[in-house]
């Protein structure tokens, strides 16, 4: 008794308030500080390890890129050349499982890249900034089609950066990307031979997007059709052709597209005289049995005899008046632009090689000008890997 009564006298300082109650007083506040600094800590641990796997810290950003150019500083060298393989991978695993998705990447491409953007410079461009992802654009009835692709993007874009330290590719690269390797995927080569490759900035979330009907429909008139496309993207007569009847060597068109080229009732006298009466009437099945079905979104292949490949035999197809859309008839039999497609129909190898080059152009038309931004993270360490991907 008379230890304990020394101890609690020797402890006990100025005041009546023994050591023992002011650490029970303190001893929450001390926890929390602990659980303050392990979470902190473990912040650390995180943002280490998504930049300690043969990574390295954040870029440098180039204050004001050249538009139309490679942005260079946007990512790391290693960490581009690391994603230009890994977004190829991502999307080639993908195609694995459907290889319908190759066309719609294709068309999700040029969607972004051709849709009018702004007055500049005195001319009406496109650009390549993922704008097409803005509900403005991907809500667009001329988008129905595309709408699909868009979680793919974002799956695309989640694989590559698991295979890249983390590095998050920007959605417009991802488009661009996933574009290219759907090319590969379809017959080319890779356009990385050509000089495909990563560096394109995203549109500023908070602009609204392009307008949709800027694009060239399948019921303009030729002329309209060129007009769009030199204005847009910059293409000559030559280089429109190759990448429009190209670019449907795979893929389908709904029948809202061409029904009004057809007759319902004898479907061998078609209402578009031009078309060939047996392709006309094949195609009137199609759509007949699609309305009977109530599928509005029942398709039919641009291309029937190499779906799934990109040649030159739709080049043939439309020579032959069997053209799916009215512009692709159009392509054949202008003057302006029938004797390419009458090339192409005979130099599969002119048509992969310009095809190649046409497009590598299109795939850099206005990237990086003034409404795009820097990647808010160019590490994806939040979320469980979740957090940058959202479209």
């Amino acid at each position: 008794m008379a230890a304990g009564r020394s101890f609690r006298k020797s402890t006990a300082p100025r005041g009546g308030v023994s050591y023992g109650d002011r650490l029970r007083t303190l001893l929450p506040l001390v926890c929390i500080a602990m659980l303050f600094l392990i979470g902190t800590s473990d912040m650390r641990h995180v943002a280490s390890e998504c930049t300690s796997r043969g990574g390295g810290p954040q870029p440098t950003y180039e204050k004001k890129p050249k538009e139309g150019q490679i942005d260079r500083s946007l990512y790391a060298a290693d960490d581009r050349a690391c994603l230009v393989g890994a977004l190829r991978e991502a999307t080639i695993a993908v195609l694995e499982d459907d290889r319908s998705l190759a066309a719609k990447f294709l068309r999700l491409s040029f969607h972004d890249c051709m849709t009018k953007r702004e007055q500049a410079t005195g001319r009406i461009l496109g650009a390549c900034d993922a704008s097409i992802l803005l509900p403005r654009e991907i809500s667009h009835p001329v988008n129905d089609g595309l709408r699909a692709a868009v979680p793919l993007i974002s799956k695309i874009r989640r694989c590559a950066a698991q295979a890249c330290n983390n590095v998050v590719p920007t959605k417009a690269d991802t488009i661009a990307a996933a574009a290219a390797a759907s090319i590969a995927w379809s017959g080319l080569c890779h356009p990385a031979q050509y000089g495909f490759t990563i560096g394109r900035r995203d549109r500023d979330p908070e602009c609204t997007g392009d307008d949709p009907m800027t694009l060239p429909s399948a019921t303009e008139t030729l002329g309209s059709v060129l007009e769009k496309l030199s204005a847009s993207g910059s293409l000559d007569r030559k280089e429109s052709t190759v990448f429009t009847i190209g670019s449907h060597s795979i893929g389908c068109s709904s029948c809202d597209n061409f029904s009004f080229r057809l007759n319902s009732r004898t479907c061998s006298r078609p209402a578009d005289q031009t078309l060939d009466p047996r392709r006309a009437c094949k195609l009137t099945r199609t759509c007949l049995q699609c309305a009977a079905d109530k599928q509005p979104n029942i398709v039919a292949p641009f291309d029937y005899i190499t779906p799934f490949k990109l040649d030159n035999a739709y080049f043939k197809i439309t020579l032959m008046n069997k053209g799916l859309l009215r512009t692709d008839h159009a392509f054949a039999h202008d003057p302006r632009t029938a004797p390419y497609v009458k090339f192409y129909a005979h130099n599969e190898g002119s048509f992969k090689k310009d095809f190649m080059e046409v497009f590598v152009k299109v795939s850099v038309v206005g990237i990086n000008h003034s409404k795009t931004v820097v990647p808010k993270d160019y590490y994806d360490c939040k979320s469980g890997g979740k957090g940058a991907f959202s479209a």
